[in-house]
């Protein structure tokens, strides 16, 4: 399942610790805010992040701006 956004979070203004928010959650950096974004084996750039009010992880397409499935993403990772 694919999570989608209301409005696109480059149009969001969003404090720095924030990546993005749709209209009921916000998403941070996973780890403690300690992951950053990193380059797949096909150049895409990902971020991990949490969603503290789902308890949930995802990767994040910083390029394209959307959430990947965990299929999408196990697809990209080595």
């Amino acid at each position: 399942m694919a999570i989608s956004f209301a409005r696109p979070a480059a149009e969001l203004e969003l404090p720095p610790t924030v990546i993005s928010q749709d209209l009921h959650h916000q998403w941070f950096p996973a780890c403690g805010g300690s992951e950053v974004p990193f380059r797949t084996r096909c150049g895409r750039t990902l971020h991990y992040l949490w969603c503290p009010s789902t308890s949930t992880h995802a990767y994040y397409d910083c390029v394209k701006d959307l959430f990947l499935t965990d299929e999408e993403a196990r697809q990209l990772l080595p």
